[in-house]
C-alpha cells in the first residue's frame, strides 16, 4: 500500500495486488453493517462499556423506531466533520462544543510535525493537512474507502441540552473576533425576529442581547428555512457524523472524558497518562447544573418539546435522558 500526497490534490491510496484481491470490491467498508465487538477484550471494563455504547447505537439504527438515515457510501461525505490521521490510523468525527479543539490540538501535537507556539490553527484544514491530518474532502473516494475499512473510528458526544447551552454561551453571549460572524448572522436575525422595536439596526462591537430561550425558539422555529437556523456548533450528531452510516469503533463521552482519553491514548497513540497530555484549549468552565437548570427553566414548554424532538435521535442513540434535572453535574 502506497500513500501519495500532493500539495493541492486529494490523497491517493493504492492497494497492492494482493490487498486488492483480498479486499475485492469492498462495497461499503467501515459502514454500519455489524458492530466491531470482536476487536475488544470482553474482560476489560472500558472495552465492555464501549461495547455497550456501540450496541445501543446499532440497536437504534436498526430498530423500527422510524429512523430513516441513508446508508449509502456517498452519504458519508462529511468534509467538515471527519478527520483522518494516517500516522495513527485513526478517523475522528469532530463535533464542536465537545472538546473538539482539544482533540484536534492533540492530533497535531502527536503528528510529529508540531512546531512553533500554541495555540495551533486547528480549525484550518490547510494547517491540519500540513501536519498530516486530513479533512474528509481532501481524500479520494478510494482513500475514504480504505480508511473506513482499516482505520479505528471514534466519535465524541455530550448531553445534547448541555451542548446547546454551551454553544449559546460561547457564540452569542460575548462579542469578540471569534464570535463576530455568529453575532452578525444569527444574533441579528434572532433580534430582528423576536425583539420587535428593541432590535438594534446596527451593532458595533457588542452583542444583540439574545436570550437563551430566544436562541432555542429560533432553532425550533419551522417557519424559518433550516439553512438559516443550522450551524455545525449546534447541529445534530446525526447530521455531523452519521452514526447510522459509519460504524464507529468507539463512542467517547464528554461526561467520562478523563477515562476515555486515558484509554484511547494508551491503546492507539502509545501515550501513558493521557489526561496529563490532553490539551485544555478552552478555559471557560463547563456550566454548572444550577446554571443549566436556571437557563432551561426560562424556556417555554412548547419550545423545549420541539428541541427534544429535533435531537431525539441523539438522546436515544447515545443514552442521554431528556429530563432537565438529569443534566450532568
Amino acid at each position: 500500500m502506497f500513500l501519495v500526497i500532493t500539495a493541492y490534490t486529494p490523497i491517493v491510496i493504492s492497494l497492492s495486488d494482493s490487498e486488492s484481491r483480498r479486499s475485492g470490491s469492498v462495497p461499503r467498508p467501515g459502514l454500519r453493517q455489524a458492530t466491531s465487538d470482536s476487536i475488544q477484550d470482553p474482560n476489560d471494563t472500558w472495552s465492555r462499556i464501549q461495547g455497550e455504547r456501540r450496541r445501543l447505537v446499532a440497536e437504534k439504527c436498526t430498530s423500527e423506531s422510524g429512523y430513516t438515515f441513508q446508508r449509502s457510501f456517498q452519504d458519508t461525505d462529511m468534509p467538515d466533520s471527519l478527520l483522518v490521521d494516517p500516522r495513527h490510523r485513526i478517523i475522528y468525527c469532530a463535533i464542536p462544543k465537545v472538546a473538539c479543539s482539544s482533540w484536534k490540538t492533540l492530533l497535531v501535537k502527536l503528528s510529529g510535525r508540531a512546531t512553533g507556539k500554541k495555540p495551533y490553527a486547528v480549525h484550518d484544514k490547510r494547517f491540519l493537512k500540513s501536519k498530516g491530518i486530513f479533512a474528509w474532502d481532501l481524500l479520494s473516494e478510494k482513500a475514504r474507502r480504505y480508511a473506513l475499512e482499516k482505520y479505528t473510528k471514534f466519535i465524541v458526544v455530550r448531553h445534547p441540552l448541555e451542548r446547546l447551552l454551551s454553544a449559546y454561551r460561547d457564540k452569542l453571549v460575548v462579542y469578540n473576533r471569534w464570535t463576530r460572524s455568529f453575532q452578525e448572522r444569527y444574533g441579528r436575525n434572532i433580534a430582528f425576529r423576536y425583539h420587535g422595536n428593541r432590535a438594534r439596526t446596527t451593532h458595533r462591537k457588542s452583542t444583540y442581547n439574545v436570550t437563551f430561550p430566544e436562541f432555542l425558539r429560533f432553532l425550533a422555529d419551522s417557519s424559518i428555512p433550516l439553512s438559516e437556523r443550522t450551524n455545525r456548533h449546534w447541529d445534530t450528531y446525526q447530521n455531523l457524523c452519521r452514526p447510522c452510516t459509519v460504524n464507529y469503533d468507539h463512542v467517547i463521552k464528554f461526561e467520562t472524558l478523563a477515562d476515555d482519553v486515558d484509554e484511547m491514548l494508551r491503546r492507539y497513540f502509545s501515550v501513558a497518562n493521557g489526561t496529563q497530555v490532553f490539551p485544555r484549549r478552552n478555559s471557560k468552565p463547563v456550566p454548572s447544573r444550577s446554571l443549566q437548570n436556571s437557563q432551561y427553566s426560562g424556556v417555554p414548554v412548547d419550545t423545549l418539546e420541539k428541541i427534544r424532538a429535533m435531537f431525539h435521535a441523539d438522546f436515544e442513540m447515545f443514552g442521554y435522558r431528556k429530563e432537565i434535572n438529569l443534566l450532568p453535574s
